[in-house]
């Protein structure tokens, strides 16, 4: 790219901008453009900084290895880039040796023009087989539709299809949700009294609840309720064990003690998905904690009642978080890997990735072949969770339609 392609090159030279603009400002609106002060910048795996340098003519000159851009990723940056805090504004100031990247990219003294951009990519990199395209600009120009590049590589297209789903369904990385999610979590124990009761109702019905209530362990109200509340410690506890990157099968011996594949703080993660490993550890703590109650001799009766019953949504109503990001994007549509045809590289204009944020900004699993646990990628069709943290395959035996409908309501 040459230095005069940037929009507002006369204001640079000017020295009226400081930032450099890739398109023109009537067509910003087009792109999420919000940015914060960031306080972390370096310490995401996404953050990157683009360095590009030019001879007094602003022609761009090819860098050592024949690149005309160099990025920078986080393991390198402290080679180049120092932080402090102004002690006046308290903003966050960086630092860069321009010396040290001009020398490394072939050059000596004399009389050069650098940019940089700081660069977190939600959404491809500069790895030719991790790149989105152009699909499509809308005639109005406030629209774009952007699809990713599919290679021959079957495993790089699942990470960037994840990628896009995820993007579209306004994931943020892990690092930044961890915290919402935990107080998601204790918001459920104001309700797990009701959400357990409304659990066996819908699962086995009312004269069930009752019969169990009056006829087995549970023969006065506080024997039930701390019934109820090991049900929320074993929920939270294998949550967090999850989390930390330990093992989280409450039926397991070696559970909480067994290292696993951890959670990559670094990916970036949809609602859909944490409130799936959400349900699925909440099912689990339910049905263990229930394997006493389905030993008792329920009359026959009751039991032809109970299997009357239908599951209904109860759990997933209670899960409306706050912790997804929003985005002016209007494209919805998924994608999965296995039904385009995958392309050739050359098969589709390849365009630089358009969704990074072109300033720094304040910042689980990278995707893995399906197994019980780790990382892994959602590729916009049913989530299987075993593919980022553990076993769908599991809880599906824990008719979770019955746990989905309250998790709405819980803030």
């Amino acid at each position: 790219m040459a230095i005069n392609d940037f929009k507002n090159i006369e204001n640079i030279n000017l020295n009226l901008d400081s930032t450099a603009q890739l398109v023109e400002s009537k067509d910003l609106a087009i792109f999420k453009t919000a940015a914060k002060n960031t306080t972390d910048f370096g310490m995401s795996n996404n953050d990157v900084i683009e360095f590009r340098i030019y001879d007094i003519s602003n022609n761009l000159l090819e860098q050592t290895g024949g690149k005309s851009v160099r990025y920078i990723h986080k393991n390198d940056m402290s080679k180049y880039l120092k932080s402090e805090i102004d002690s006046k504004t308290q903003e966050k100031i960086y630092d860069i040796d321009v010396e040290k990247l001009i020398r490394e990219s072939g050059y000596e003294n004399g009389e050069y023009k650098v940019a940089f951009n700081f660069l977190k990519n939600h959404l491809g990199t500069e790895n030719s087989k991790q790149r989105v395209w152009i699909h499509e600009v809308s005639p109005s120009r406030t629209e774009i539709r952007v699809m990713p590049l599919l290679t021959n590589d079957a495993k790089q297209n699942e990470k960037i299809t994840y990628r896009y789903n995820t993007f579209l369904n306004k994931g943020k990385e892990l690092k930044n949700i961890i915290g919402l999610i935990k107080n998601t979590m204790d918001s459920l124990e104001l309700s797990i009294s009701n959400i357990v009761d409304n659990y066996f109702v819908s699962k086995h019905g009312q004269i069930w609840l009752n019969v169990v209530k009056r006829d087995f362990q549970f023969g006065n109200d506080n024997k039930y309720t701390n019934f109820k509340q090991k049900i929320f410690s074993d929920f939270k506890k294998s949550v967090n064990y999850q989390l930390e990157g330990k093992d989280f099968d409450i039926t397991s011996p070696t559970y909480g003690k067994a290292p696993i594949q951890k959670l990559d703080v670094d990916e970036y993660f949809a609602k859909q998905q944490i409130d799936t490993i959400l349900l699925n550890r909440l099912s689990e703590a339910i049905e263990f904690n229930s394997k006493s109650i389905s030993q008792i001799k329920i009359p026959q009766s009751v039991t032809n009642e109970s299997n009357k019953k239908e599951g209904s949504l109860v759990l997933q109503s209670l899960l409306n978080t706050n912790y997804q990001a929003k985005s002016n994007l209007t494209q919805t549509n998924k994608i999965t890997i296995n039904k385009p045809k995958p392309l050739a590289v050359g098969d589709a204009p390849v365009a630089k990735p358009v969704i990074s944020t072109p300033n720094p900004v304040v910042p689980l699993p990278q995707p893995t072949p399906p197994s019980n646990r780790g990382g892994g990628g959602f590729t916009g069709e049913p989530i299987d969770e075993s593919r980022f943290g553990g076993g769908l395959g599991r809880e599906q035996r824990f008719n979770n339609d019955v746990l989905n409908q309250q998790m709405e309501n819980i803030r």
